[in-house]
């Protein structure tokens, strides 16, 4: 159930939709057999069939006659169609589907839009507006639609449920690859790879940095918070910092070697001796 739950709210969809399936999976709906429980003089009757029968969840968002027509029609799609004994075996089948990645989110999308559009219908015409099985469809797409370019930067443009799949079924990912690998510097150089963020930009920010030498042995590393900033300052920051660490370390050591060289050249010379 909890799983079920889940694949109620998705990302690319409006909020409102997924929150009319959850209630409608809970039972939690309004329809008129659950309102002629509360007030008697209530008509329990669907006013979307042409024959007047109970308005239950599972005529009104299944079994009724526009209903029915309108899961008939999508699921005549990848094998989706077979009887539908009731609402949640007939959603189950559809975020069940064995399919490419696009379309199990797509098939995952259909069914929260079904029920919306099937309960924006009813509630038109319970006002006495009119509302037909075609633009039913249309609405139906029409999100679909916009739930793709949304979620996959795709624009489609067929209002057309059979173009959409196989739209999607023909579709291949244009994959560029780009080989990212560090280089070590010279022989007796050091190479300072640098990195600055900042969080809400500008906000808490942070820059770091690490020095390697010819043969890829880690120096040091050094990483530190700063005042908030944008992630340019603290780029900019983690560049400062780098440059001047890298600068003290060349300072010393050519302080060394000096005194080495010094000491050398006095042993050398007999100026000094060394002894244990």
């Amino acid at each position: 159930m909890n799983e079920d739950l889940n694949l109620l709210w998705i990302k690319g969809l409006p909020f409102k939709l997924s929150y009319l399936a959850w209630r409608i999976w809970n039972g939690k709906v309004p329809v008129a057999s659950l309102m002629h429980s509360w007030n008697p003089t209530i008509s329990q009757d669907c006013m979307c069939c042409s024959i007047p029968v109970e308005e239950t969840i599972e005529h009104l968002f299944l079994k009724s006659e526009v209903a029915f027509r309108i899961w008939d029609h999508y699921s005549r799609v990848d094998g989706l169609l077979g009887p539908m004994i009731n609402l949640k075996q007939t959603v189950r089948r559809w975020w069940s589907s064995n399919s490419s990645y696009r379309i199990q989110v797509v098939f995952q999308v259909v069914p929260i839009v079904i029920l919306w559009c099937l309960w924006k219908r009813r509630n038109t015409i319970l006002h006495g507006g009119s509302f037909s099985e075609r633009k039913v469809s249309w609405e139906i797409n029409d999100i679909i639609l916009k739930a793709i370019k949304t979620r996959f930067k795709r624009d489609i443009g067929r209002n057309s449920w059979p173009d959409i799949i196989t739209d999607l079924q023909g579709h291949r990912n244009n994959c560029s690859i780009n080989i990212v690998r560090w280089i070590p510097p010279p022989t007796n150089w050091v190479k300072c790879n640098t990195d600055g963020t900042s969080r809400g930009n500008p906000g808490p920010s942070s820059a770091a940095f690490c020095i390697r030498d010819s043969s890829g042995s880690l120096m040091v590393a050094k990483g530190f918070k700063i005042q908030d900033t944008s992630n340019l300052v603290a780029e900019a920051r983690a560049i400062r910092e780098g440059f001047f660490f890298v600068r003290s370390i060349i300072y010393h050591m050519s302080l060394l070697k000096l005194i080495l060289w010094s000491l050398y050249k006095s042993w050398k010379g007999g100026g000094m001796s060394l002894g244990v």
